[in-house]
């Protein structure tokens, strides 16, 4: 171990000995008191001290912090150091090799190692290519990479890893796609036009203070760029700013993110007054930040009545204008910097067996299924034409295309061939669930069932793949009468597979802004609720509770295209 300061892990460097270590031992034992008793008392009660208690970087306590708030708050079993249940996680020799290796879902400007050695980093870049390579449906989390580098400040890699996958497997703690990743990086701005922060603060970071349709001229982009990677900015305070804020970011997630961008726009507006600099630099504001710690969470907690649906309207207000002026919409390449080599645009062509080999002619079109996924699915369809004389092609995903159920009548409009693959993700990532549909989704005149027996439903994950093809005819004693051949519906407000059985929910439905989904039994596919992972669900229906809500992460519509 570089470091002399026995409650780090042996991946720092003696650079971290700089950092102020004049603890009373009462204030330690306290301070443990303090959080265990606290623990005990539920997360609520956790929550509130992690905010008032101001533990340093170099407090004892650290060694077993983290670990604990993430049991408490998600309920995340993480072992213990001394467990026998741990086993270290070695950096391969083709690792180290690969240029790609450990940046596969990381972003160019977010990459800090703060005070880790070089065994540190090497363990950082092993562990999220582990990540990469185990959860293929990610393509994009830059907040992985800053999060991983503080766990190993203070914990051997299993433990590290362990509390990454507890905050990756816990619904939206991080962003896990580009759209999300842009979306929060314009949300801010929205927040502030609420009213979270003064008009001439607004005008500083917007350039304006508000327009016709909320968006300013391209004479007054910079602005809203500097303002927009604020996403980034957060994760450049000083070290001890940083290990405060994960402390309440893993009791209250993304909402503390957003605090600490709207205290660094603050004082990125106090500091263009003092400098006379433009445009305004969060960047800036955060390494000269010039509160303690404890006083920077203290003013970050005292922005009032700011609560996690302030965010969610900001991200649909964002999307809303995204949709409706995307001439004015600011250029993703301004703010999203994948960490790729060139020519290698997607997840699946990380895993090559060879990266010394020239990139494959084929673009897998799916961030939710593996190539070995889709073709099974692909496979399994009826119509010969399509497996035989097709490929598959990307027509609409909201990774990019937004969460408009009218973008994705259009882009279906859009092809010659009318079947598509609908694929749909749920928040955690752990279920991805989805249905063939044998014709073009549009809304009907009059609102009616379309499509045929080559329709199908599937879960991907949790795996085996499972197919539900269409059942026929059925006896009508057992099958309610119009659902056997209720294959698609459309309407403005929703799109479904499988006419709903008893419980009233479809076999796989969607709703307008395609972030909530439903499944249930369908008599269409004789089919069980599609969502089997239980802590996916977000609400359960029917007399035996057969069916099912759940937060939507990623819709994607495949198409095909002749050879």
């Amino acid at each position: 171990m570089d470091s002399d300061v026995g409650w780090f892990s042996k991946h720092i460097s003696s650079e971290v000995n700089q950092l102020s270590r004049s603890l009373k031992a009462e204030d330690v034992i306290t301070c443990e008191r303090l959080v265990q008793d606290a623990a005990k008392e539920g997360a609520k009660h956790l929550k509130l001290v992690m905010r008032r208690v101001n533990l340093p970087p170099t407090h004892p306590v650290r060694r077993r912090l983290w670990p604990l708030l993430l049991s408490v708050r998600y309920g995340v079993t993480i072992p213990s150091e001394n467990s026998p249940d741990v086993s270290p996680i070695s950096f391969r020799a083709e690792d180290e090799r690969s240029t790609l290796s450990g940046y596969e879902l990381a972003d160019q400007a977010l990459c800090p190692t703060f005070y880790l050695n070089e065994d540190g980093q090497k363990s950082l870049r092993s562990i999220l290519r582990g990540v990469a390579i185990a959860h293929p449906e990610l393509v994009y989390a830059p907040q992985l990479w800053p999060l991983l580098a503080l766990f190993l400040h203070y914990h051997s890699e299993p433990i590290a890893r362990a509390c990454l996958l507890g905050v990756l497997e816990r619904g939206r703690t991080v962003t896990q796609t580009k759209s999300e990743w842009k979306e929060h990086c314009l949300a801010l701005e929205q927040i502030g036009r609420s009213g979270f922060v003064s008009r001439q603060v607004l005008r500083a970071g917007t350039g304006h203070v508000q327009g016709s349709n909320g968006l300013p001229s391209g004479a007054d982009l910079d602005p809203r760029v500097q303002l927009a990677l604020w996403t980034v900015a957060v994760w450049q305070l000083p070290f001890g700013h940083l290990v405060r804020l994960v402390d309440c970011f893993l009791m209250e997630g993304q909402k503390i993110l957003f605090r600490t961008g709207l205290l660094l726009w603050k004082f990125a507006y106090k500091l263009t007054l003092n400098t006379q600099t433009k445009p305004m630099d969060l960047a800036q504001a955060a390494t000269h930040m010039p509160l303690s710690p404890g006083l920077f969470v203290k003013r970050m907690f005292s922005i009032l009545n700011f609560s996690q649906n302030d965010i969610r309207k900001a991200i649909q207000r964002v999307q809303q204008l995204e949709a409706a002026f995307p001439d004015q919409a600011i250029p993703d390449s301004l703010l999203i910097h994948p960490c790729v080599k060139a020519g290698y645009a997607t997840c699946a062509t990380y895993l090559l067996p060879s990266e010394t080999s020239s990139p494959t002619t084929y673009v897998h079109p799916s961030q939710c299924i593996s190539v070995s996924e889709l073709a099974y699915l692909i496979r399994s369809i009826a119509a010969e034409r399509l497996v035989q004389l097709c490929k598959p092609v990307l027509l609409f995903t909201t990774n990019t295309d937004g969460t408009s159920l009218q973008t994705l009548y259009a882009r279906a409009a859009s092809v010659t061939h009318p079947e598509s693959i609908l694929l749909v993700r749920s928040s955690s990532g752990c279920s991805v669930i989805g249905a063939f549909c044998s014709d073009r989704w549009q809304v009907p005149k009059r609102p009616s069932y379309f499509g045929n027996g080559m329709c199908f439903l599937f879960r991907v994950r949790p795996g085996p793949i499972a197919i539900y093809s269409w059942v026929g005819a059925r006896d009508s004693s057992t099958v309610h009468e119009g659902c056997s051949q209720s294959f698609q519906y459309a309407t403005a407000d929703g799109i479904q597979v499988g006419g709903p059985s008893t419980s009233g929910l479809p076999g796989l439905g969607l709703d307008v802004q395609l972030f909530t989904g439903t499944s249930g039994p369908s008599a269409t596919f004789d089919n069980p609720c599609l969502i089997s992972e239980v802590s996916d669900m977000a609400a359960q229906f029917g007399a035996n509770k057969e069916a099912c809500s759940f937060s939507v992460g990623l819709v994607e519509l495949i198409g095909f295209e002749d050879l």
